[in-house]
């Protein structure tokens, strides 16, 4: 992939959308986000990534111990890069960074278009239900940097968000049918680690 066109990001889009927003709701003053207490940092939103690694480990062992491979190791990778996006454009505050609107699609297109120079500095992105403040520390740092690089970073997370997305819907496959797969997903996910690190400084 060498550039996103529209119809790239309409699909990115409708796989997001399918996910939904982070909440349970039963009504407006009963909001649950699907987190945790931690506090945010590099090594919290690796989590999922650094699980994968255990996990596959273990099914290199023992490759029938889950039936379910992919949702154990490829789909942790998915969501350690929506963590990394979330720590960038929300920032390290919890209640900031648990947006329940942030819509991952949006938010990575307004800042290619933004690092592009198609659009001036913007403060704001579209999410599920409300615009979503940019509120991240590290993103005034990202956004001085080289804009190929910043693509390059986001095409890196365009391409993991969508090979992780079936195994949280419909795709269930064994160790050995997805192990090159993992490999695969892995390896690109710590070239996005590498330029995430070099962007936000």
């Amino acid at each position: 992939m060498t550039e996103f066109t529209q119809e790239d990001w309409l699909e990115f889009e409708a796989m997001v959308e399918a996910n939904g927003p982070s909440t349970i709701s039963s009504s407006t003053n009963d909001i649950m986000f699907r987190g945790s207490d931690e506090k945010i940092t590099l090594e919290y939103v690796r989590a999922p990534f650094e699980d994968s690694i255990i996990f596959a480990e273990l099914l290199e062992k023992d490759p029938e111990q889950f039936k379910d491979a992919g949702f154990h190791t490829i789909l942790p990778i998915a969501k350690s890069l929506e963590m990394h996006i979330r720590l960038l454009a929300l920032g390290s505050e919890k209640e900031r960074f648990e947006n329940p609107d942030f819509h991952l699609s949006r938010c990575l297109k307004m800042m290619q278009k933004m690092r592009k120079d198609e659009i001036g500095t913007s403060e704001n992105f579209e999410g599920f239900n409300k615009s979503v403040p940019f509120s991240g520390e590290h993103l005034t740092n990202f956004m001085l940097q080289d804009p190929k690089q910043c693509s390059r970073m986001i095409k890196k997370a365009f391409m993991i968000y969508g090979q992780g997305n079936p195994y949280r819907h419909n795709q269930v496959k064994s160790w050995t049918e997805i192990k090159s797969e993992y490999k695969e997903i892995r390896k690109a996910f710590k070239q996005f680690s590498k330029i995430f690190g070099e962007l936000v400084g």
